[in-house]
């Protein structure tokens, strides 16, 4: 699996390739040791938003407990 986010003015994250089954610890650990979070609030501070859908890695409590210490906003399905 490849995850990667875009926004506004061309921004891009690096990608994030998955080898292994992708849960919650997985998903999360990857956004922060590619320190994806970190790059978002330099280029945007607080004035960005995350999206993602309900698969099961997204929706998992441990992600959501992180998401809602990392990103500012973020989009409700």
């Amino acid at each position: 699996m490849v995850w990667g986010g875009i926004g506004p003015y061309g921004y891009r994250t690096q990608l994030l390739h998955f080898e292994q089954n992708v849960n919650s610890f997985t998903y999360c650990y990857e956004l922060i040791k590619k320190g994806i979070f970190a790059d978002l609030k330099s280029k945007f501070g607080d004035h960005y938003v995350w999206q993602e859908d309900n698969a099961t890695p997204h929706s998992a409590s441990l992600t959501q407990s992180i998401l809602k210490k990392c990103v500012p906003q973020k989009v409700q399905w």
